[in-house]
């Protein structure tokens, strides 16, 4: 469903960057590693998520960060916080890596649907037709994903499961 959004938003707002990316909630801003740090994240996030719970979200109508960005937004869940506040956590005493959040604003949870080559004057057309709408889904969070740039996208690796054991 998201993604059908983004596809919408592509068509009608001229749009197309946030299908660069599949549909996700950033739990940590992005960062350069290099190859033995990936190495290294992956095993961390598998550890991590090993000792996490599935649980619920629930995606509820849409918010922006004016002038260039419109999301769906997410109800806040303890769950979510919880996970990102120890992920967050975590990478900074295993990883040393200390940026979690943007320009050190606080965690919003959202799925972003366009934003980066929304321009401004579309940017208030394609808010007055999202904010004029509603969504509503739940979806069960099972695992993560860490994302990498490649070729201009962000691929989505193999998912890490909460609260399993991965067998290959």
């Amino acid at each position: 469903m998201i993604t059908a959004i983004k596809e919408q938003v592509a068509v009608r707002f001229a749009s197309k960057a946030a299908l660069r990316s599949p549909p996700h909630i950033t739990l940590h801003m992005p960062m350069r590693l290099t190859p033995k740090q990936v190495d290294q994240m992956k095993l961390l996030l598998r550890d991590f998520c090993m000792e996490q719970s599935p649980f619920t979200l629930e995606l509820k109508d849409f918010g922006c960060f004016a002038p260039r960005v419109i999301f769906v937004e997410v109800v806040p869940h303890p769950d979510l916080r919880a996970l990102q506040m120890d992920l967050a956590s975590i990478l900074k005493t295993k990883m040393n890596i200390f940026n979690a959040n943007y320009q050190n604003r606080p965690f919003r949870p959202h799925v972003t649907v366009a934003f980066r080559d929304l321009r401004k004057g579309k940017f208030f057309e394609a808010w007055d037709y999202f904010k004029a709408h509603s969504f509503q889904e739940k979806t069960t969070i099972n695992s993560l994903s860490l994302l990498i740039h490649q070729e201009g996208r962000w691929q989505m690796e193999a998912p890490y499961p909460l609260g399993q054991i991965e067998i290959n």
